[in-house]
C-alpha cells in the first residue's frame, strides 16, 4: 500500500495501515480478507513515508498475521533470490516497484504483489530456468514446458480488493519469458492483491504438438458447425456409462472442456486470421498437460 502524504489527518493513515493489513492476510489466505488494527504509532508512521512502497511496520504486521492465518512462511521480498529452483525477483507494474511478498511451498513459491489506484498490471520477471518456457493451459492457468516435457505449472491467476472481493484477471505471457497479471480494478477498493503460484518439478511428462492452418482451421469448424453436437451426446451418453468415478470424470472432462475450448479456439482463430497450436500429452500426462491457443500463422 502506498503511504500517505505528510500532513494527511491521523485518522485517515489509521484507516489506511489497516487496509493494508487486511490486503496482505487476504492474499495469502486466498480467501476472505481478515482485518487486523494497526498500532497508533504505526499510522501516524506512515504520514511520513514515501509513495513508493508500504509503511514497513504496516507491512510487518501484515506478513505476521498472515503467516498465522496460513501456517506457512510469508516474507517480504527485496531482491532476487531462488526459491526451490526458481528465481523469483520484485515485480513491477508500468515499470515501479510494488511491495512483493513470496510464500514457498513444497513444491514451488506463490509470489504476492499489492496494487494501488491507478495500477492494472503486474510484469513479473521470468522464475524459470534456462530453457524453459510458459505455455497456456487450461481455464488461465499456464504450464512450465522443458524441451518436450512438461515439468511444472502456473495456477489459474487470482486477485482480491482490500474488501475481499474477487477481481477480473489472467496472464499474459511476455517475450522475455516474464509473466504479466492484467486486473480489472474497476470498482476496486485499493489495494488490491494479485497473486500467481508456480509449481515445478513435481513431475515430468512428454509433450507432442499440432497446428492448425487456414484450411485445417475451416475444416475443423465446419466438422463441429455440422457434427458438433450429436457426437458429443453420443460420448456423453457413454462417459456416462463408465462405472469408474474418476474414469468418468475424466471422460466428461474431456467431452466438455475440451471440446468447448477446441471449438472456441478455432473460431477466434479464423474470426483474427491466426492458427491454432495445440498441446498433447503421452498417456495420463494428458489430462493435465492439454493445452490449446491461437498463434500467428507462419505457413
Amino acid at each position: 500500500m502506498r503511504a500517505r502524504r505528510a500532513g494527511t489527518r491521523w485518522r485517515t493513515a489509521a484507516l489506511a495501515a489497516a487496509a493494508a493489513v487486511t490486503a496482505a492476510v487476504s492474499v495469502t489466505t486466498g480467501a476472505e480478507a481478515i482485518a487486523a488494527p494497526a498500532a497508533s504509532a504505526t499510522a501516524r508512521s506512515a504520514t511520513a513515508r514515501s509513495d513508493t512502497a508500504p509503511p514497513s511496520t504496516s507491512l510487518s504486521a501484515a506478513m505476521a498475521v498472515a503467516r498465522d492465518a496460513t501456517s506457512g512462511e510469508v516474507r517480504q521480498l527485496v531482491a532476487p533470490e531462488s526459491v526451490h529452483g526458481l528465481r523469483v525477483a520484485p515485480a513491477t507494474s508500468s515499470g515501479t516497484p510494488v511491495p512483493t511478498l513470496v510464500q514457498p511451498h513444497e513444491d514451488g513459491v506463490a509470489v504476492l504483489t499489492v496494487l494501488t489506484a491507478g495500477q492494472r498490471t503486474v510484469d513479473y520477471p521470468n522464475a524459470l530456468a534456462p530453457g524453459q518456457r510458459l505455455e497456456p493451459a487450461g481455464a488461465g492457468a499456464l504450464v512450465v514446458v522443458d524441451g518436450a516435457d512438461v515439468v511444472g505449472a502456473v495456477e489459474a491467476p487470482w486477485a482480491v480488493d482490500a474488501t475481499g472481493r474477487r477481481l477480473p484477471t489472467r496472464y499474459e505471457l511476455r517475450g522475455d519469458g516474464g509473466l504479466r497479471q492484467l486486473v480489472d480494478t474497476e470498482g476496486a477498493t485499493f489495494p488490491v492483491v494479485a497473486d500467481p503460484k508456480y509449481s515445478v518439478g513435481w513431475y515430468r511428462g512428454p509433450v507432442y504438438y499440432q497446428e492448425l492452418y487456414w484450411s485445417d482451421m475451416w475444416k475443423a469448424k465446419n466438422l463441429m458447425d455440422r457434427y458438433g453436437k450429436p457426437v458429443t451426446a453420443l460420448v456423453s451418453a457413454i462417459c456416462a456409462k463408465i462405472p469408474s468415478a474418476p474414469a468418468k470424470a475424466a471422460c466428461a472432462y474431456t467431452v466438455n472442456h475440451r471440446y468447448g475450448a477446441y471449438r472456441t479456439q478455432v473460431n477466434s482463430g479464423i474470426a483474427h486470421k491466426r492458427c491454432v497450436k495445440i498441446r498433447n500429452g503421452f498417456g495420463p500426462t494428458d489430462l493435465w498437460a492439454w493445452g490449446i491457443w491461437t498463434k500467428k500463422c507462419i505457413k
